[in-house]
């Protein structure tokens, strides 16, 4: 089934997406959006974002297609657990895997990758689920 293209109400024109995982429980929810136009030709940014229905708690993995950079958000008063992979052909690669960042902690980090490759991120919040996208290209 094709996802619908929904724009989001933000300075970037990003689209909302169906998520690739959605594990959320209880009030947690996965969404996810997409972006392709942030001057890396070829290249898709986007993200993954596990929140809570009825607080504003959430975990969101953010990348960059220009430059390859991920940014990891925990607005949670959990720990939050990041991954993030790259497709060579079918064959997948780990940028990063399990990163955990604490509660209410913000992380950066920046990766060398060649152009059009496959991306594939996921946020999760401990025991609360987790969000992914692989729709993603650097």
């Amino acid at each position: 089934m094709a996802a619908t293209l929904v724009p989001l109400a933000t300075a970037t024109p990003a689209y909302a997406v169906a998520c690739t995982h959605d594990s959320g429980t209880g009030n947690w929810a996965a969404f996810c959006s997409r972006d392709g136009s942030d001057s890396d030709p070829g290249g898709v940014s986007g993200s993954a974002k596990l929140s809570n229905l009825r607080t504003p708690d959430y975990a969101q993995i953010n990348f960059k297609a220009k430059g390859e950079k991920f940014t990891l958000i925990n607005e949670t008063g959990y720990t939050a657990i990041f991954h993030a992979y790259y497709y060579y052909g079918e064959q997948r690669y780990q940028f990063f895997e399990g990163v955990r960042v604490g509660a209410f902690q913000k992380q950066k980090i920046n990766k060398t990758l060649s152009e059009n490759r496959r991306v594939y991120v996921m946020a999760c919040v401990q025991e609360r689920g987790c969000a992914a996208i692989s729709t993603l290209r650097s």
